[in-house]
């Protein structure tokens, strides 16, 4: 596969993204969305596998991009679990 230098710069960060996936998942994995992000990084890796061409990495960056927005929501949702201030009245 010959890919151009701004595929392989695009390849450079869905690398990049990929890892922060999984530095996501790792930090805040486990609970409800621990199947739903394993799904996530599984379908990332197969993409990935499937990347032949130019126009495959763009679309692969595009889709890593999306899939990182899910990963940084789940990231937002357990951090403002984990620092739930004490309920005063109940």
């Amino acid at each position: 596969m010959e890919f151009t230098k701004k595929t392989q710069k695009e390849r450079i960060e869905i690398d990049s993204i990929v890892a922060k996936c999984w530095s996501i998942h790792e930090e805040y994995g486990g609970y409800e969305y621990n199947d739903q992000m394993v799904y996530q990084l599984d379908g990332l890796g197969c993409s990935m596998e499937e990347c032949e061409c130019d126009e495959d990495v763009e679309h692969m960056l595009s889709e890593a991009k999306e899939v990182l927005k899910y990963f940084v929501w789940v990231k937002n949702i357990r951090e403002l679990i984990e620092n739930e201030p004490p309920q005063i009245y109940c």
